[in-house]
């Protein structure tokens, strides 16, 4: 009988990475997902959620910005794309980590700020935009984003 393996780590630490991380988690989703015959319509939302995500991430149309910054709705990616993505069920989870020193500039942190606050604080026009694909009678409101940036 072979012993199989599992994790394991180095007998000595990794010099430190600067790493950011950032968490988005959608209110009301429990309540959401307890509507009859609703398991037609929540990979339709969690898709449409993680759509305006990735235009931040990946660039692209921003249709949920209000009329004065339609100027800017369609932008390219990031300078730094994330290292790892990670599905929490209700939310995600995305990981940049500094490869060299420059991936995580303060200039990339303020706009990926810009750009998440921007989406949290517009998030009903996702929603609205939502409710035309699915004849539901709650879709989940607010969007919760967490952001950490650290060494």
């Amino acid at each position: 009988m072979t012993k199989e393996r599992t994790i394991q780590f180095e007998a000595t630490a990794s010099r430190p990475k600067q790493g950011l991380v950032v968490i988005y988690d959608l209110e009301g989703f429990s309540q959401f997902f307890n509507q009859p015959d609703v398991q037609d319509y929540v990979p339709k939302f969690l898709n449409r959620v993680n759509d305006a995500i990735g235009r931040i991430i990946y660039g692209g149309a921003q249709y949920w910005l209000p009329s004065e910054l339609k100027p800017t709705v369609t932008r390219s990616a990031l300078t730094a794309l994330p290292a790892h993505e990670k599905f929490l069920g209700d939310g995600a989870m995305f990981i940049w980590l500094d490869q060299g020193g420059s991936t995580i500039s303060t200039q990339f942190v303020v706009e990926l700020c810009n750009h998440l606050y921007n989406l949290q604080s517009s998030f009903e026009e996702v929603v609205k935009a939502a409710y035309d694909e699915m004849p539901v009678f709650d879709l989940p409101k607010p969007i919760r984003i967490g952001i950490v940036c650290a060494r």
